[in-house]
């Protein structure tokens, strides 16, 4: 997680994919599909065979799965809309979501099993984390309470002056 863009307008923060995630998603795929084609031959009347040839299928789909789950964040608050918007970008799409700053309870560091992000609570309690895969990222705290402060000057509605004619 990175701050890319700290304005008085506007506060950007960018999550890129895990790598290691990806490498051990790819990891679960090659393995289980070599288990796979090679247990494909064997005698299919013996249930340890079949066993096993589910548990390769297994490995495929779990690798699938988290290749495809894992995804890059890009968060934009904008003062001027006053909108938080998250795009998630997978493998094959781009997901954008857009919140209004009024639906925005808290942003808080969303933490299991020693491994804690980022997560934007809404008022209906929603959770939003900002990482699809959690890491040990000891600044998570910095961030949401950065977020944070950034939200909180950010609370009134915002001056428009109107444009004089010339």
């Amino acid at each position: 997680m990175k701050i890319t863009e700290n304005t008085s307008q506007r506060l950007v923060i960018i999550s890129r994919r895990k790598i290691i995630a990806d490498i051990i998603f790819a990891f679960f795929l090659g393995g289980g599909a070599i288990f796979t084609i090679m247990m494909a031959g064997q005698n299919m009347l013996a249930a340890v065979n079949v066993f096993a040839l589910f548990m390769g299928l297994l490995f495929v789909a779990v690798g699938v799965w988290g290749l495809f789950k894992n995804a890059a964040d890009h968060v934009a608050l904008d003062a001027t809309t006053r909108t938080l918007t998250i795009t998630r970008r997978t493998l094959l799409r781009s997901t954008p979501r857009e919140i209004a700053f009024s639906d925005l309870a808290d942003v808080r560091v969303h933490s299991g099993d020693e491994c804690q992000t980022v997560a934007f609570i809404l008022a209906d309690r929603e959770e939003i984390p900002l990482e699809t895969a959690y890491s040990g990222n000891p600044k998570a705290a910095a961030f949401a309470r950065q977020i944070r402060e950034w939200l909180q000057g950010h609370d009134d509605p915002p001056v428009v002056t109107p444009l004089k004619a010339t």
